[in-house]
């Protein structure tokens, strides 16, 4: 069910004759340009002119993104990521690259070990699932899917899309590494005694379309992570960018809501034209420091 509401992000349509002519024209066109920054600039803006791509940002915008996150990390760099945690709780891979880059989160070659959310795109009722029955069966229905050209969890629509090392023989190798990651889920979600913030990205696509059951889901899910930090401490945060959830009236009080119904829509926001747009830099400012002062609070509270 879910699969057919998102699968155009893994399935892009077939090219016709005329768009594959004018992206060899691009890459003819663009081939000698250097910097490779430069280059890619001048590819997806030709996109854009021959109709092939929405419009992109502009280099004046990409710097001052750019310029603004490394502001940001320079003037907490004397902070302790490896204090407290930052885990995943999906819906995609924003709740775990989004405070890396913004140096939030320890990096991999940092030492930060991933967890089974972080990187695969995964249906809301099926993280409730997996965090209420501590994972219980979640191996049972994986499959290689010859048209995502990934690895998926069938019943339940959990696409692993960016395991780009694994081919259809990589299954040994799928198992030991999700195994892993799940692993050190349990070790933050039952044992480790920093603090915890989990983060979900909702996604439309991926969630119930009745409202009162996405907010009983997101509840399951705060359930769960109560009954297993216990008097850890450990805070829920959604981050919603369609502003759907602002309707959304049964949530758990102790539940963060941050809902950005003033993004255009459709946001994706791991595309260059939406996170280095004005609106997209906004968005990801106000997210790191909600971050920053949830985090603050987490400590302050461990400490007393």
């Amino acid at each position: 069910m879910y699969l057919e509401k998102y699968a155009h992000a893994f399935n892009q349509p077939k090219k016709e004759l005329s768009a594959k002519f004018k992206k060899t024209l691009i890459k003819f066109l663009v081939f000698w340009i250097f910097p490779a920054q430069l280059r890619r600039q001048a590819k997806r803006r030709l996109k854009y002119w021959f109709g092939l791509a929405a419009e992109p940002e502009s280099l004046w915008e990409r710097y001052i993104a750019d310029k603004t996150q490394k502001q940001f990390i320079e003037a907490h760099k004397n902070n302790d990521i490896f204090a407290y945690k930052i885990v995943s709780l999906g819906c995609n891979c924003f709740p775990r690259t989004v405070p890396t880059l913004w140096g939030l989160k320890p990096r991999k070659k940092q030492g930060e070990k991933g967890c089974p959310f972080d990187l695969s795109d995964n249906p809301l009722p099926n993280i409730a699932k997996y965090l209420q029955n501590d994972f219980d069966g979640y191996f049972d229905t994986l499959a290689y899917h010859p048209q995502l050209r990934s690895w998926w969890i069938a019943k339940d629509e959990i696409v692993y899309c960016h395991e780009d090392d694994c081919n259809e023989n990589s299954r040994n190798t799928i198992i030991s590494r999700f195994s892993e990651r799940i692993d050190n889920l349990r070790e933050i979600l039952k044992q480790d005694t920093k603090p915890a913030l989990f983060i979900s990205y909702f996604n439309p696509l991926m969630a119930p379309d009745d409202l009162n059951e996405v907010c009983r889901l997101f509840n399951q899910i705060f359930a769960s992570l109560q009954q297993y930090r216990q008097d850890r401490t450990f805070r829920f945060l959604i981050v919603d960018t369609s502003g759907v959830l602002n309707n959304c009236k049964g949530l758990h009080q102790d539940i963060k809501l941050l809902s950005y119904p003033w993004l255009p829509q459709p946001y994706v926001w791991h595309e260059p034209q939406c996170r280095y747009k004005k609106s997209g830099l906004k968005f990801e400012q106000d997210f790191i420091r909600n971050i920053q002062k949830i985090i603050n609070e987490m400590m302050n509270t461990n400490t007393h």
